[in-house]
């Protein structure tokens, strides 16, 4: 017999999550997983891409191509992701879940919140949008988004506390989901000799930053192997339609590099990475991989950036917004080209010194998401929240 409309479904913690862009499929996949081992009897729906598909999931719709960067982008996409928001909301008043957990992407969730929380569900927000950034000016609307948050950020968390929201911080789940190694099991993992230097070639994880990205990226490659005879190259390729298309590429310019989906064997195993900005910058300040960050993109991208973050937030890097200096140097739009990358590279690989004071820089930054733990911790709010105990039935 099936629920009845407008009630919980059932005896069994229902949760329904929503998560867009690969980075939000990877922290809602691993929530996932800690909610099944704590609680098998849990019944996971929603909205996520093939990470959290590949653990069984329900996922109503696949956001593996919903992730866009600028207003153009995501007008592009509103025809494909607008009807899927009204079926969603439509979906959770017929059969709303004991929770909704919403993963990032900010102009989506905040509306399905609070359209969610306004008929009765209760909504838990892991990671709020803008989390990172110290001087956001979010924290109070959130209130009528989510009755809790949890955030990867200690100033995000006591930014919502003052604005009467309960938030936790339990650290950033990034250290929960870093696999331990070293540089030689890296290495053979991909396939490297012990000795080999290496040069890392991060594209971006979206389809648009690949076809944007690659091709300057093995441009630059090229040109640091002639000043590196010796240097191996290796370029990740993120799961799904984005991965195919870095593979296509490479194999285009003749597989002169190693393509891998293993992220952080990629990141460990390189001497200095070329890191298209985003949350793999966080990933690379984790493992102390010295790197550059660059980002290209459209020219509507970039005008919205120079009218309404250039002047605000003075980085773009990660690591250099959340230790408010520069860390990691910063190439943008036409001067990340495959010249100014190499040269850029190059420096690092030759100075050792500078080497060292970015790797120690790194390490403070790692040190502000400690403690390790969120993730399972997260998952026993959730389900807290869903049910206050776990049952089986």
């Amino acid at each position: 017999m099936e629920d009845a409309p407008g009630t919980p479904e059932g005896s069994r913690p229902s949760i329904c999550l929503v998560a867009a862009e690969p980075s939000g499929d990877l922290h809602g996949a691993a929530l996932c997983s800690a909610m099944q081992e704590a609680c098998p009897a849990v019944r996971l729906f929603g909205v996520g891409g093939p990470r959290m598909a590949a653990l069984g999931v329900n996922l109503l719709y696949r956001s593996d191509d919903w992730a866009a960067v600028g207003f153009s982008q995501a007008l592009a996409k509103t025809p494909r992701i607008l009807p899927a928001y009204w079926r969603l909301k439509a979906h959770l008043r017929q059969r709303p879940p004991h929770l909704l957990v919403l993963i990032d992407f900010g102009a989506f969730n905040t509306r399905l919140g609070r359209a969610a929380k306004r008929a009765g569900i209760k909504v838990l927000y892991y990671f709020p949008p803008r989390s990172w950034d110290r001087n956001a000016t979010n924290a109070a609307s959130l209130r009528e988004v989510c009755d809790r948050a949890v955030t990867p950020f200690p100033w995000s968390a006591e930014r919502l506390r003052e604005a009467g929201l309960a938030a936790d911080f339990f650290g950033h789940p990034l250290l929960d989901l870093i696999p331990p190694g070293n540089v030689t099991q890296a290495k053979k993992t991909l396939g490297l000799p012990a000795e080999a230097r290496v040069i890392g070639l991060f594209p971006g994880s979206r389809l648009h930053e690949v076809q944007t990205n690659a091709r300057v990226l093995l441009h630059a490659a090229r040109l640091m192997r002639a000043q590196f005879p010796d240097l191996c190259a290796v370029l990740s390729a993120a799961p799904g339609p984005a991965g195919r298309r870095v593979r296509a590429l490479a194999s285009e310019a003749g597989g002169e590099v190693k393509v891998t989906e293993d992220t952080y064997a990629a990141l460990r195993a390189s001497d200095v990475a070329l890191l298209c900005s985003g949350s793999i910058t966080l990933e690379a300040a984790v493992l102390r991989t010295p790197m550059v960050v660059f980002y290209r993109g459209t020219p509507g991208m970039w005008l919205q950036y120079a009218l309404f973050y250039r002047n605000r937030l003075g980085f773009i890097a990660m690591p250099n917004l959340l230790a408010e200096r520069a860390i990691v140097p910063e190439l943008l739009a036409e001067r990340a080209n495959p010249a100014a990358l190499a040269e850029a590279a190059a420096k690092l690989l030759r100075d050792a010194e500078q080497r060292d004071r970015m790797v120690a820089e790194l390490g403070e930054v790692a040190r502000l998401l400690e403690p390790a733990g969120a993730v399972a911790k997260t998952a026993t709010l959730a389900l807290q929240m869903a049910q206050g105990e776990c049952r089986s039935d």
